[in-house]
């Protein structure tokens, strides 16, 4: 997951905190990272060493003393520059083996002591002990940053699109421009390698950038004779439907960004990332305009009319109009309309990201959400049902069922494409 998120680069140190048999430091080692790891039973003499990532993985659920479970948790973040990683087992994990109660969790058949944490379980200890903001990566897995600003900047990315502009523009089918305009395009074909470069900028940002967002924007001002009319130029050669497109993209970022900042204890303006004050100040012209936007689809998503209003006129998924139910597979989340993106994010709150089920399903009148994971769903013609997470929006309570003896296949999957 750190991998995955940009969380663990080759550049960062990396500690494992409880470190068994060190099978991950051996692993990370190989692949090139600076990596050590210590553990009371097996790596007792190893230095404990301040790093940039520090893993606390599946620790806490193994500690019978709650007391050392906090120890524990708040040793691990002493000794992170940037991030703490914890991860811990979670209601609906348990099997057979855990079937003798014991204080707050189960001994094994192994007589060992576990765990499971309830939904938020994890999140309230964090936040109570270490008094910084927990992300949820996936049930029974968080990322606590050192920096309140580090944690806005990856807040700020879980809700910022990512689209293949050549796809869409292809798809739109430009046609070229017109004669009259031939003095305008033989100025931007004297330029093409630096136009097509802030063309692309214009997309990412879907606006003007600030000075220091595009790194030649002083040869772009000259070469245009001016920003705005640089602008104009670029998106007359390549097409303002596109534009248009990018524009909207971006505010409806901002405004799914903001409305899940609601959910948040340690939200502060001073700390939202410097692009998400130039969207906001570019879109909306100030914060609390734009906040209020943003708690307009926050309720929305509330609201099971609006929902279903949202849900009647999408082109993709399935649409059971007799169990009110939408499904749909976890690659068209970017294509969801904003109020049915803020409804999944409400969910992912406590489920992390929500790209890790195959598909996601919205109950549309109860105000739930439901996570399915398949056996190999992308190479199965008929994957059957492994787990199934749902969740009540309206109070937060998590639920997970196991389906794995009893093989219910999935048929005609591309449906929910």
């Amino acid at each position: 997951m750190a991998l995955d998120r940009g969380v663990l680069l080759k550049k960062h140190t990396f500690f494992d905190y409880g470190c068994g048999y060190g099978m991950d430091i051996e692993a990370l080692s190989g692949l090139g990272f600076e990596a050590t790891g210590w553990d009371p039973a097996f790596r007792p003499d190893v230095e404990k060493q301040e790093s940039d990532v520090v893993n606390l993985g599946y620790v806490l659920n193994v500690i019978e003393e709650p007391s050392e479970r906090i120890a524990a948790l708040q040793g691990s973040f002493s000794l992170t520059k940037r991030a703490l990683i914890v991860s811990t087992l979670v209601t609906g994990q348990e099997t057979d083996a855990h079937s003798r109660p014991y204080r707050d969790g189960f001994i094994t058949k192994a007589k060992t002591f576990q765990k499971f944490c309830a939904p938020g379980e994890l999140e309230s200890l964090i936040e109570s002990n270490l008094q910084a903001e927990a992300i949820t990566l996936s049930l029974g897995m968080c990322i606590v940053f050192k920096d309140p600003g580090e944690t806005e900047v990856f807040q700020a990315s879980r809700n910022r699109r990512r689209i293949d502009w050549t796809e869409v523009s292809t798809q739109l089918k430009f046609s070229s421009p017109a004669s009259r305009e031939c003095r305008k395009v033989d100025r931007y074909e004297l330029n093409r390698e630096l136009l097509d470069s802030f063309w692309q900028c214009l997309l990412d940002l879907g606006r003007a950038p600030e000075v220091g967002e595009f790194e030649r924007l002083s040869e772009v001002r000259r070469t245009g004779g001016g920003l705005n009319k640089a602008v104009a130029l670029v998106v007359q050669n390549n097409g303002e439907h596109l534009w248009s497109i990018a524009r909207k993209a971006r505010e409806e970022d901002v405004l799914v960004y903001l409305a899940m900042t609601h959910f948040r204890k340690r939200f502060l303006r001073r700390e939202i990332p410097l692009r998400i004050k130039n969207d906001i100040k570019a879109f909306f012209g100030d914060l609390n305009r734009a906040k209020e936007k943003a708690k307009d689809i926050l309720f929305a998503a509330g609201d099971c009319g609006e929902v279903e209003l949202a849900v009647e006129d999408l082109p993709f998924g399935v649409f059971d109009r007799e169990e009110m139910q939408f499904t749909f597979h976890h690659s068209l989340l970017d294509k969801l309309p904003p109020v049915l993106r803020v409804y999944v994010q409400c969910g992912a709150v406590r489920y992390g990201n929500p790209e890790e089920a195959d598909l996601i399903k919205i109950h549309v009148r109860s105000g739930k959400l439901t996570f399915l994971h398949y056996d190999d769903f992308e190479e199965n013609s008929e994957p059957t049902l492994l787990t199934r997470i749902k969740i009540n929006l309206r109070n937060q309570f998590v639920q997970v069922f196991d389906h794995s003896e009893e093989r219910q296949p999935l048929l005609n999957k591309k449906r929910f494409s």
